[in-house]
């Protein structure tokens, strides 16, 4: 949890730092993202935008996010629609226990468990990507399943800054526009790297 926070603090510098380049790929982000069918290719250029803000922040440019958008738009499409048939079964599954009594009511918190861990395998799975010798989402996503596995806390801690940055934005309207997106995409990019870091420290 310790480490979560951390992870969150180094993220509200990169914001800080670097606010110019945030706000425009958020931007970019947003309008990208318009259309709904680009929202995926939209969201897989944010992280490796922001991935390059944080680990080569001299060479990004719009051709950083627009090029990336383009050479991966079909690959994060089928990602991006295997991530929406996951989520709209599994809304439909609480929904559908929603209102019952029985012990089919306690599927409710398996769904609602699988939903979260769905929601931070959404946010974290182009950030592993980034880091593999050959990157593939597939083994992108098993990685990051095993990462949410071997570091329960450190995920919890994670959603809760998350849901933080959330609120605040819902509070601040605004900030969905010019850096809420691309405050996520830090936080997934940084929460990755740290994950990382402690692998090869300890072994």
């Amino acid at each position: 949890m310790l480490e979560s926070f951390r992870v969150t603090l180094r993220t509200l510098a990169d914001v800080r730092d670097q606010g110019f380049t945030y706000i425009w790929a958020n931007v970019a982000f947003v309008v990208f993202s318009l259309p709904i069918i680009t929202l995926p290719a939209a969201f897989a250029a944010l992280m490796y935008t922001i991935h390059q803000a944080q680990t080569n922040p001299t060479d990004v440019t719009f051709s950083t996010f627009f090029d990336f958008f383009k050479a991966h738009f079909w690959c994060a499409l089928g990602w991006g629609c295997v991530y929406s048939l996951f989520f709209g079964v599994n809304t439909a599954n609480l929904m559908t226990y929603a209102s019952s009594t029985s012990l089919l009511a306690n599927l409710r918190v398996i769904w609602l468990s699988a939903g979260l861990a769905g929601m931070l395998m959404l946010l974290l799975t182009w950030g592993v990507c980034f880091h593999m010798e050959t990157p593939n989402l597939l083994g992108a996503s098993h990685n990051t399943l095993v990462m949410l596995l071997h570091h329960p806390g450190f995920m919890l801690g994670l959603l809760s800054a998350v849901v933080a940055v959330m609120v605040m934005s819902m509070l601040l309207k605004p900030l969905f526009l010019v850096l809420t997106f691309s405050t996520l995409a830090a936080l997934a990019n940084n929460a990755v790297r740290n994950c990382l870091e402690a692998r090869f420290v300890n072994g």
